[in-house]
């Protein structure tokens, strides 16, 4: 009878942190996932070369998302990270509000990199230019964990600018939230 209770308990506890694994070879312990999170505050920047328009043509996006405050549990040395790169590729402005997929990069202070798949949107609110970029970690620390930023652009002469000269460069603040 004893052996029977010390089994529940152990299927209970294995159950509640998922760490069991039941296969034709019996039962196993799993170790359960570290539980890594990071709350990040910074800096976005994006440069269009030549400038969006209202009009599709060959662009060239820029883009720096610093994060230079990182509170972080479960991920020893980090404390900062950054966003950086760029591509060529016809674009609008109307291509800014689409929503879309990607593939990031974060490079951390300490020369690891996370790598993120995210779905992509940006609205027009009020002043600003909201762009959220949600999804999973795919890879480096942090991998598994929902991946969730905010980036939020002032851009109070959004319609104007697109319909005229264009849009050259957007700045702004990102919050980055991985748990």
């Amino acid at each position: 009878m004893a052996a029977l209770k010390k089994l529940f308990a152990t299927v209970a506890v294995s159950c509640l942190t998922g760490a069991l694994s039941i296969g034709s070879g019996g039962v196993t312990h799993a170790s359960p996932r570290t539980l890594s999170t990071a709350n990040c505050a910074g800096t976005a920047h994006a440069t269009y070369t030549p400038g969006l328009t209202d009009t599709s043509s060959t662009v060239t996006y820029a883009w720096n998302y610093h994060y230079s405050t990182c509170l972080v549990v479960n991920a020893p040395g980090i404390t900062s990270g950054t966003d950086t790169g760029s591509r060529t590729g016809a674009r609008s402005c109307l291509d800014l509000l689409r929503q879309r997929q990607d593939t990031l990069s974060i490079t951390w202070n300490n020369g690891s990199v996370s790598t993120a798949d995210v779905n992509v949107i940006a609205t027009q609110e009020g002043l600003d230019l909201v762009v959220t970029r949600t999804g999973t970690v795919t890879s480096g620390p942090f991998t598994g964990d929902v991946f969730n930023e905010t980036i939020t652009y002032l851009a109070p002469d959004f319609a104007q600018r697109c319909a005229t000269t264009g849009i050259t460069s957007l700045t702004g603040t990102t919050v980055l939230v991985i748990d």
